[in-house]
C-alpha cells in the first residue's frame, strides 16, 4: 500500500503511557532535545528544490532506494 505523497509513517505503542510517574511522550521528548537520541539520523536523503522531480521519485519508492525520511529545503 503507497500512499498517494509516498509518505510512510512508523507507529509505535506500548502498553504504558508513564513510566515511574512521568510521561513516556515527555521522556522522548527530553531525550531528543539533550542530544542524547540523534534523530536526524532517520534522514536518509537530502534534495534542493531544484532536484524535487528526483525526490519524489525516491519517495514514491523508499524500499528500493532504502529511503527513511527524505528532506527537501529551498
Amino acid at each position: 500500500f503507497k500512499n498517494i505523497s509516498g509518505e510512510r509513517r512508523i507507529a509505535t505503542s506500548c502498553s504504558y503511557s508513564h513510566w515511574n510517574g512521568e510521561s513516556e511522550f515527555q521522556i522522548a521528548i527530553d531525550l531528543i532535545s539533550s542530544g542524547k537520541v540523534n534523530v536526524k539520523k532517520l534522514i536518509t536523503h537530502k534534495f534542493s528544490l531544484s532536484e524535487i522531480n528526483e525526490a519524489f521519485i525516491v519517495a514514491t519508492d523508499k524500499e528500493k532506494y532504502g529511503a527513511i525520511k527524505i528532506l527537501i529545503s529551498p
